[in-house]
């Protein structure tokens, strides 16, 4: 079918669905967008309901602002370094008008169900008080990896008690005024949650069931040392025999750069050390936690065994008197609005689900963690670990690739060989819950940023995983600056690439100068 006939749906409109409603359309498909809010840019905006997953006032991303950015829109030449959310938020947008993306926007609609019938997919979706069946060819869930609240496994935990509440329902400090907290978790939200309630709460702990290394902000960014180069030492190792010392040398190492960063403070007895490889946990950027840890302000505790009315109890065995508890222990994948029969969750996964580090966490049976290998036309971003930390540029990728191959410039293998890549992945994922609990099933990342750029047709595998490549001979000062200069993703926009593949951007090589300090900022 040509590809202006091919009818597609994208379900969300955060930082995945913008960028896959843009590439699809650049691949010359039928493109509809829906959001349940009257807004684009999902969770970057607050959202003040209890219900629903956002940022936080005082949320600021993880990355610096290259790091951040999509491959073919930069963040404006002003912006700090560390842009706050309400900046990202601002970006998003600015992104959606740029390439003219809101005429296939339907916002403020809520989609019950989606079913497949007759080979297509129909969408049960509301607007107000009118219901819609509209029918598609081809389905893309970017709803987000963390919609649904992961709850721990501790005894006497009840999410319906009024003083036991998920941090994506904590909005502000405010109501907790005066009261004992306990907040479960050391990654990202619990930093923001109890940075947020110092001064205001009467008594902030942080429950600690395993450390992590919190950073702080740096000038150059502590993402600088994420090159292309190092991917690719790192991408050598994996799926082999080395994989497993390979992670615990890396360990070794973000261990050695945590505590540098706070050479005053004894990681150990605030219990952000040691911490699990980072396969099994997300670093943090939060400038004043480790320091209200060790004042005082924030009091660590051991992980919590049990909770009972008024108190918690910890590992160690110590009661503590607390008014309320925030789990803000992270989110799932929601795949409530599929059917059964086209939930990648329903294959059978015995030896996971009764494995006790699960916690909730469901294992899709999705090729390359995307695309359904029995429903054709089913593709997702999100439930798996993308090739970086850096989301819109890995969502870009992942929707160029897509697009290429609904497009039909592109094929996915054969039904068996996509069957048979699921059954490793999946041992992947019960070998790596053996050691610790997963943040969210996990891909060998060098072998998906490859097969991603072979998919979407961007020249990247050719000209930068062979040393001797023509970019290499004719343009080295551009190359070395590619594989070990500042981490950006103007790269994947840089190379014509294969005939009717992604769009190349003209801007792309000024972008890689700028990032790296030389030149101005790209006209866009």
């Amino acid at each position: 079918m040509p590809a202006e006939h091919i009818r597609v749906a994208v379900v969300g409109l955060g930082v995945a669905g913008l960028a896959a409603t843009k590439n699809l359309l650049e691949a010359g498909l039928q493109v509809t967008a829906f959001e349940r809010n009257e807004y684009v840019g999902g969770l970057w905006k607050f959202n003040d309901s209890p219900d629903q997953l956002s940022v936080l006032k005082s949320t600021h991303p993880n990355g610096s602002k290259h790091f951040l950015a999509y491959s073919d829109f930069p963040l404006p030449a002003d912006t700090p370094t560390y842009p706050s959310a309400s900046v990202i938020h601002e970006w998003l947008n600015d992104y959606a008008k740029y390439f003219d993306l809101a005429d296939h926007f339907r916002l403020g609609t809520t989609i019950s169900r989606i079913d497949q019938v007759d080979h297509k997919f129909e969408l049960h979706w509301s607007k107000g008080t009118e219901e819609h069946r509209e029918r598609f060819d081809r389905v893309l869930i970017t709803t987000g990896p963390f919609q649904r609240p992961r709850w721990p496994s501790i005894d006497g935990l009840d999410s319906s008690h009024p003083k036991v509440l998920h941090g994506h329902a904590y909005k502000t400090p405010e109501p907790f005024r005066g009261k004992s907290v306990v907040v479960l978790g050391s990654g990202n939200s619990a930093c923001d949650i109890c940075t947020e309630l110092i001064g205001v709460a009467g008594k902030v702990y942080v429950s600690v069931r395993s450390g992590n290394r919190i950073f702080k902000v740096t000038e150059p960014p502590i993402d600088r040392i994420f090159t292309r180069r190092l991917f690719y030492k790192g991408g050598s190792v994996e799926n082999t025999e080395y994989e497993s010392q390979a992670r615990a040398t890396a360990a070794a190492g973000m261990d050695a750069a945590f505590k540098k960063h706070w050479p005053d403070y004894d990681l150990e007895s605030l219990r952000m050390l040691p911490a699990p490889s980072n396969v099994h946990s997300i670093p943090g950027l939060n400038p004043h936690f480790i320091p209200a840890l060790a004042s005082g302000e924030i009091t660590p505790i051991a992980g919590v065994k049990s909770i009972v009315p008024g108190k918690i109890i910890t590992a160690e065995d110590v009661e503590i008197s607390c008014d309320y508890v925030i789990c803000a222990t992270g989110g799932t994948f929601d795949y409530s609005i599929l059917s059964p029969s086209i939930d990648p969750t329903n294959s059978k996964t015995s030896a996971w689900d009764e494995c006790p580090r699960a916690e909730g966490l469901k294992i899709p049976r999705l090729y390359q963690g995307i695309f359904h290998p029995d429903v054709p036309g089913l593709a997702f971003i999100g439930p798996y670990e993308s090739p970086s930390l850096a989301n819109p540029a890995d969502y870009d990728l992942m929707s160029s690739a897509i697009a290429q191959i609904w497009a039909e410039n592109h094929s996915l293998p054969s039904k068996d060989d996509m069957a048979a890549w699921c059954d490793k992945c999946y041992e992947y994922q019960l070998k790596l819950v053996a050691e610790h609990k997963l943040p969210r099933p996990r891909l060998w990342k060098s072998e998906l940023e490859r097969w991603l750029n072979n998919a979407a047709g961007n020249g990247m595998n050719e000209a930068f995983a062979n040393p001797d490549s023509a970019l290499h001979q004719t343009d080295p000062e551009l190359w070395d600056l590619c594989m070990d200069g500042v981490p950006n993703p103007y790269v994947y926009r840089l190379l014509p690439g294969r005939e009717g593949a992604r769009k190349a951007w003209p801007g792309a090589r000024d972008a890689i100068f700028w990032a790296n300090g030389q030149g101005t900022p790209p006209v866009i």
